[in-house]
């Protein structure tokens, strides 16, 4: 028996083996085939051939990082409401939809106590309406490995529908944020996820401690598989503000802006401008 072998019966028991030779067949990258552009769940203005600006595509991971207390969740609320209703318009839910049906929307939290997920989830409702394929998730009591078994156990069911997942966060898949082989295999699954069902995957990663990296090898494995990364820093001045900063783009990034929280609903407080 060869090692390969040896070491898959070891992992996997009697599970069926890769088939490498099939999976090779599917690889390869036909370049005469017509392609579109990359479909995408939200835009920001125009750039100068008149084409949206994609801020989440399909198939893709984003992360949204920053210190702790500096209003992430409320920055994720804003992309989850303008997925469902957003048009460029309005404050709460600046970026513009391209939702076509009634995709639904995995809004999973990891942390927060069952009170304040639910207000979360109920500031999502209050911002964007009610919207039947928003499904907020509290799985704050399971252990890591219980929280990815569910997790996948929401996908497969939706795996037809799934337009966006937010995780929330990212740290509270792993046992051990250190563990290079876990964080590897966690950055692997949510890939697969995203391009098998097609849709996009964002979620939170805390920033270490006087440091601009995120935190453990799991924030070194997803940051290495992202198409886009925004970062949330506090205002200096003002204690309800925080400034975005869309620090990673495939395509074109949008210019920094800030947004504020007025009576608990976060909302853009200046236009964002365009980097050519």
């Amino acid at each position: 028996m060869s090692t390969f072998e040896e070491l898959w019966e070891q992992e996997h028991g009697d599970a069926p083996k890769f088939d490498a030779r099939a999976a090779m067949h599917q690889c390869w990258i036909d370049t005469s085939k017509p392609l579109g552009p990359q479909p995408m769940l939200l835009s920001y203005g125009m750039d100068w051939e008149q084409n949206p600006i994609c801020v989440l595509g399909e198939g893709d991971i984003s992360v949204i990082s920053g210190f702790a207390k500096t209003k992430k969740t409320f920055f994720k609320t804003m992309l989850i409401s303008s997925y469902i209703s957003g048009d460029e318009m309005d404050p709460g839910k600046p970026f513009r939809t391209h939702r076509t049906g009634n995709e639904i929307i995995l809004d999973i939290d990891t942390e927060q106590s069952a009170f304040h997920a639910q207000r979360a989830a109920k500031r999502v409702e209050y911002i964007a309406g009610k919207y039947e394929g928003y499904k907020p998730m509290g799985l704050k009591r399971y252990t890591a490995k219980e929280r990815m078994a569910i997790i996948e156990a929401a996908v497969d069911t939706y795996k037809d529908r799934i337009g966006l997942i937010c995780i929330d966060g990212f740290v509270d898949l792993a046992e051990d944020f250190n563990d290079q082989v876990e964080a590897r295999e966690i950055s692997e699954k949510l890939m697969r996820w995203a391009t098998d069902y097609k849709c996009h995957i964002t979620g939170v990663l805390h920033l270490n401690p006087g440091s601009n990296k995120m935190i453990g090898h799991i924030g070194s494995a997803i940051i290495r598989k992202v198409g886009t990364a925004f970062t949330v820093q506090k205002d200096d001045e003002d204690k309800n503000a925080s400034w975005v900063t869309h620090s990673l783009a495939r395509d074109m990034e949008i210019d920094r802006f800030k947004f504020e929280i007025i009576n608990g609903i976060p909302k853009k407080a200046d236009e964002v401008s365009i980097n050519f």
